[in-house]
């Protein structure tokens, strides 16, 4: 563990993107084209 502080947000930094995003359960089409992005903070 560390004894530094956590940085502060970079604002627009996306770390996370899913684009177009399909689930199937069997049949089922639980998500369809999904696009989601989450910035850091």
């Amino acid at each position: 563990m560390s004894d530094t502080p956590p940085t502060e947000p970079q604002g627009d930094e996306t770390v996370i993107r899913l684009v177009d995003v399909n689930k199937w359960y069997g049949t089922f089409q639980a998500l369809r084209d999904i696009n989601l992005s989450v910035k850091r903070g």
